[in-house]
């Protein structure tokens, strides 16, 4: 196999993935997906008021903690979980789909979970992939909970929020479904790429170095603060739901997906009060 023909993973990824599946459930779901995303983008989760008072107002050391530790419950700890099972429920696929069609999504789901398991993009002297599992992203929020002075036995007692508890446990129902789980996912991704800059901001007044860290490898792509992949990440996952969608119907996704929105606006809610 010539190496030409390995490069490029993520295109070669979707465009499988789309050949997967028939033209016209393609262009439907399709635009069904694009539906879910303006859903998205009009919620008031994307211009929350949390996005601005986290850089800009002053926080207490208490207060920036407390935010932390809700951030690490809501998204930081489960989110390779559901990335995980993701990859596991696209075997889902395979009674509608040609045989190997999971393996396209899970390749693609793979550039998600290299990032978040702390590899990094390129080849190290032996000819083999570079990464440590330290600079894994949960490892590397931790290593900012330990800058900001919270000990284990703090991070084991904090009794998380209400608001934060069901936001967590919206996004762990979905783990039994394909398309829900993969959408929940899309929705961390634009909270991700929305509030990183801000939460970078909250930490840095704080005394946390964040030129390097999970703050350096998070937000958009397009972030000059940042090393992230949060966007391909994100397209990567609405492509995988634009090849699944049709496991459940649309209408229960965007009303499921409305319900997790809504829980994650009010634990910024909680934030901010």
């Amino acid at each position: 196999m010539h190496i030409q023909s390995l490069s490029n993973p993520r295109l070669r990824a979707r465009q499988r993935i789309q050949a997967s599946v028939p033209p016209s459930r393609w262009s439907h779901n399709g635009q069904q997906v694009a539906r879910l995303r303006q859903q998205l983008r009009q919620h008031r989760l994307t211009r929350h008021p949390a996005i601005t008072r986290l850089a800009s107002e002053p926080w207490s050391h208490d207060r920036c903690v407390r935010t932390h530790l809700e951030f690490r419950h809501v998204a930081v700890q489960p989110f390779t979980d559901a990335l995980v099972m993701a990859q596991y429920l696209t075997r889902n696929l395979e009674p509608t789909l040609p045989p190997g069609a999971k393996m396209y999504a899970r390749a693609l789901l793979t550039l998600n979970t290299l990032d978040e398991f702390g590899f990094w993009p390129g080849v190290c002297e032996q000819g083999y992939y570079l990464g440590d599992p330290i600079r894994a992203h949960y490892p590397l929020f931790e290593s900012v909970l330990e800058s900001l002075g919270v000990d284990r036995l703090q991070r084991d007692r904090y009794a998380p929020s209400g608001a934060a508890c069901a936001a967590r446990e919206a996004l762990e129902s979905s783990y039994r479904t394909l398309p829900l789980v993969l959408a929940f996912l899309g929705v961390l991704e634009e909270v991700v790429q929305l509030y990183s800059p801000s939460l970078r901001a909250l930490a840095r007044g704080q005394g946390v170095q964040t030129h390097d860290g999970y703050y350096h490898v998070h937000g958009r792509n397009d972030d000059p603060d940042s090393m992230a992949f949060d966007t391909d990440h994100q397209d990567d996952l609405w492509c995988c739901l634009q090849q699944s969608l049709g496991l459940v119907a649309y209408e229960d996704v965007s009303t499921i997906v409305g319900h997790y929105c809504d829980c994650l606006a009010a634990f910024w809610d909680e934030q901010i009060r």
